[in-house]
């Protein structure tokens, strides 16, 4: 959604305000097996989740999905 505001605004460079929106992105609040927290840690458990489904260790990506309040 925030891309999308920035590209609406007009917005198609990254420059210091639309970098600082972008990054504000990673601190997004997001769960993943019904932990909750920032964007940033659960796109680790993710990554993590990645390599065990790979290996074989499990059949079941984890994918973070958006807080909403």
């Amino acid at each position: 959604m925030k891309v999308k505001k920035l590209f609406d605004d007009n917005i198609k460079e990254v420059n210091k305000n639309s970098k600082r929106e972008l990054l504000e992105l990673l601190t997004a609040e997001v769960s993943i097996r019904k932990t909750s927290g920032p964007l940033l840690v659960a796109l680790e458990r993710m990554t993590a989740s990645l390599c065990r489904c790979y290996t074989g260790e499990d059949a079941r990506l984890e994918i973070p999905e958006i807080v909403v309040r």
